[in-house]
Formats: C-alpha cells, sequence, structure tokens
C-alpha cells in the first residue's frame, strides 16, 4: 500500500465530513494507517522466534519467506543482508468479525 492509496482511502472514509472535521480526520486515518504498516516490521537486531515463517527484505529491497532458526539468525543476517523482517502471520489480514 502506497502513500497515494492510503491519501485516498482516508480521503473517501472522510469525504462526508465538514472540512474543518475532514482535515483532523484524514490526518488520523493516514497516520493510523502508517502506523499499522510500520508494526509489524522489525530491525534486524531483533531475533525472531524459532521455526517461524518472517518475511524477509535485503539490502537491495529483495523479498522472500524464510523460516528462522534463531541460533543462527546474526549468521543469516550478514549472508543475506537482511534490513527488515516481518512474521508472515502479522502480514496476513484477519479476516475475523
Amino acid at each position: 500500500m502506497t502513500r497515494e492509496d492510503i491519501e485516498k482511502a482516508a480521503a473517501e472514509y472522510c469525504s462526508i465530513k465538514p472540512y474543518k472535521e475532514f482535515v483532523l480526520n484524514k490526518n488520523a486515518f493516514i497516520a493510523g494507517a502508517e502506523w499499522c504498516i510500520s508494526i509489524v516490521w522489525h530491525d534486524p537486531s531483533e531475533v525472531p522466534e524459532d521455526n517461524t515463517m518472517i518475511f524477509v527484505f535485503d539490502i537491495n529491497r529483495h523479498s522472500v519467506v524464510v523460516i528462522v532458526f534463531s541460533d543462527r539468525w546474526k549468521e543469516t543476517v550478514l549472508i543475506f543482508g537482511i534490513i527488515k523482517w516481518a512474521y508472515v502471520k502479522d502480514l496476513i489480514p484477519n479476516m475475523e468479525e
């Protein structure tokens, strides 16, 4: 999701509000969406739980899903140049009502 997607969704969400309330709601919506996106990503200095699937980005912005073996995490980070990672389960939408 890009910032443009977030702003468009915020504008649609807030379109029925008076202008002042619209601006406040739009800014809050955007901040909430950006927080939601960023909160799932971890720094490579954080060691993921053992035997979990994670999605990683490397220094070239390539991505891959891997299964973690925490005793080799530091080695994995160095070899693959991992710059950030997220648990796969945190990237899947919650379909519960």
